[in-house]
């Protein structure tokens, strides 16, 4: 059986450079129109809501910040600070008595240019990949980031806690340089705790053939009855070539010992071009190893996408066997027993403030 140009996954953590506040030649319509986050359930923030989405812009349809300066690939960050991600440019930052306690007290504001930050890199991409499906996955920035690869605007993400993937296959320069910059607006609020400001999480290089496992695009989920489990597998698959495909999507049940315990395949899928379509399969599994606070057990279901014979995509998600309720009267049950629920509540901040206090 052959790989065809098998999923990679790289990390794109290092050598960027970052430059806080904007360059002299932004205008008017980088601004951003916000509701205020943590009043955003009161009806009048609602209707107040409702208004500002009619008049943002659409980033990639206008272009929005082709011309800017920074946004150049043949720009020369001169006096712009190396650095490697994940990187938190408000926590370098002096405290202000006055600062705002989303922002740790720190001397983050818009007037002072504290409040924007930049970040540019330089990469290459081989000319061997192109016709792959390029992408790259923030897994967090704080926060309202807009993007450009090589000049070319590839959109917007506002909020400060979910990731985002940007397919950034057309506008490579494959067998050249490339350059992705990133502008971060951390002047809103979106909590009452730390929340920081920059890519304050990884990133990540992901190179697949044209049709794959979409982005997150498996669910699985179980049910559990006596010693038998019926696990339900639902996969979104996409084709991002030119023309139909028929493929085979086989789901792999591995243990953590690396057994296979079970399989299930479906052939004769097809799927139109540029275009998507979900899976569901389910299997049987016999005294499943459950997962519980003592004993973390978990599976791997293994995706595996296949075009005749040449397997174009391997996806791996993980997944515990558990059963859970609630009862009124006695609380919490965990695979029928009866557990306490115990924790704290540590936001993202918890390393920024052991970060702080090391510092003293």
């Amino acid at each position: 059986m052959l790989l065809a140009q098998p999923r990679q996954k790289i990390l794109f953590d290092f050598d960027w450079l970052f430059k806080m506040g904007d360059p002299p030649d932004i205008d008017q319509s980088f601004n951003y129109p916000e509701v205020n986050d943590l009043k955003k359930t009161r009806p009048e923030q609602v209707d107040l809501e409702k208004k500002l989405a009619l008049i943002r812009i659409d980033p990639v349809k206008q272009h929005l910040g082709e011309r800017t300066s920074y946004v150049q690939p043949a720009f020369i960050g001169q006096h712009w600070k190396g650095i490697n991600l994940p990187h938190d440019w408000a926590v370098e930052l002096p405290f202000d008595p006055h600062g705002n306690v989303s922002k740790g007290m720190k001397a983050i504001d818009s007037l002072k240019r504290t409040a924007i930050g930049w970040y540019r890199k330089q990469f290459k991409m081989p000319a061997t990949d192109k016709g792959k499906v390029i992408s790259l996955e923030f897994e967090g920035i704080y926060r309202n980031a807009l993007f450009w690869i090589n000049g070319h605007c590839l959109g917007r993400n506002v909020s400060g806690y979910m990731g985002c993937f940007l397919d950034i296959s057309r506008y490579l320069n494959y067998g050249g340089i490339n350059t992705i910059v990133v502008r971060v607006d951390a002047s809103h609020d979106e909590g009452w705790w730390y929340e920081g400001a920059g890519i304050y999480r990884h990133v990540w290089l992901i190179k697949t053939h044209k049709v794959h496992v979409a982005n997150w695009g498996t669910f699985v989920h179980s049910s559990i009855d006596k010693a038998k489990a019926t696990l339900t597998i639902e996969t979104e698959i996409r084709n991002d070539g030119n023309s139909v495909q028929n493929i085979t999507l086989t789901s792999n049940l591995i243990d953590k010992t690396g057994h296979l315990v079970a399989t299930v395949s479906r052939a004769g899928i097809l799927i139109g071009a540029g275009s998507s379509t979900n899976v569901k399969q389910q299997l049987n599994v016999v005294n499943p190893h459950l997962w519980n606070v003592d004993r973390p057990d978990l599976y791997q279901v293994r995706s595996v996408v296949k075009q005749d014979k040449t397997i174009t995509d391997t996806y791996v998600t993980m997944h515990g066997f558990r059963s859970i309720r609630f009862d009124s009267d006695s609380g919490f049950y965990l695979n029928g027993k009866r557990t306490f629920l115990k924790g704290v509540c540590i936001h993202q901040d918890h390393a920024g403030v052991l970060y702080v206090v090391k510092l003293k």
